[in-house]
């Protein structure tokens, strides 16, 4: 009789469960990578926008404590005032590249400090005349008073400015969040998931390592005579299946039967036995 394409390939349950393995394996994989990346770059635009707040407020202490240096020196007229004004003159060109750099992503952030950048200018120079102005002895004049005006103008203009481009990080630091709190969560149903996988999977091969050795000891039935090779003794099939399966039965199987049973199994009158 012609053998079962299965039983003629005992490797195939093997082949099958390690392309199941190799598949279990490697989507949970991917999915755990892709999740940690989108985490990642959560985290990353969480951070870039409290960078961008911290940097706007750097931005906004350094002008207060040039602020404060030149006032102090307008009224002391003692130079070491102006210690404050001369750091945060040195300070404030990098400080104001650094905000262009991080708000480069965002176009209305750009807008923004392309506007601040003048304002912030005007207010140093302000600020330099009116130190001049109280180097020379002319500073209690009436050339102080525009400028005294012109300075307050420009600093209230620089401060709403800023809270302008601290509103947008803030509104963009809500919607980072929520995205990082999404992400967080996926994370944690991926991993669940994956844990629910793996078990499905150690069941998986479990069942396939229980067909394997079912069928570890090969079979012989003999088309003629209906006997089974069973641990090297023939005997009867109804034997053979009290023995391998507790199976008691009082007659073999109709020719009927066996053909219903088993349909790929075709008899060959040359052939008086085959491997299942």
């Amino acid at each position: 009789m012609n053998k079962d394409h299965s039983l003629r390939n005992p490797h195939l349950p093997i082949l099958i469960g390690l392309i199941a393995s190799a598949l279990l394996i490697s989507i949970p994989a991917g999915l755990s990578i892709r999740a940690n990346r989108q985490l990642g770059n959560s985290f990353h635009w969480v951070q870039h926008t409290l960078d961008v707040k911290r940097q706007t407020e750097r931005l906004l202490s350094l002008l207060v404590d040039a602020e404060t240096g030149e006032r102090g020196f307008l009224l002391s007229k003692r130079d070491y005032y102006l210690e404050p004004y001369w750091a945060a003159l040195k300070q404030l060109p990098s400080q104001i590249h650094d905000l262009q750099d991080l708000t480069s992503d965002n176009q209305v952030q750009q807008e923004n400090v392309h506007a601040l950048s003048p304002l912030i200018t005007t207010k140093l120079e302000v600020m330099a005349r009116n130190i001049s102005l109280s180097q020379s002895g002319k500073g209690e004049g009436a050339d102080a008073i525009p400028l005294g005006d012109r300075g307050k103008q420009v600093m209230d203009a620089i401060r709403a400015r800023l809270v302008l481009i601290d509103s947008e990080e803030t509104r963009l630091l809500a919607s980072r969040e929520e995205s990082l709190s999404s992400n967080f969560k996926q994370n944690s149903a991926l991993l669940f998931g994956i844990i629910l996988l793996n078990g499905a999977f150690a069941g998986v091969m479990l069942k396939i390592f229980h067909r394997l050795q079912n069928i570890r000891n090969l079979v012989t039935v003999c088309a003629w005579s209906h006997k089974v090779e069973y641990q090297n003794e023939w005997m009867p099939f109804e034997e053979y299946l009290k023995r391998r399966f507790k199976i008691n039965c009082s007659h073999g199987i109709s020719p009927a039967e066996f053909a219903r049973m088993f349909p790929d199994l075709e008899e060959e009158p040359q052939q008086s036995s085959g491997k299942v």
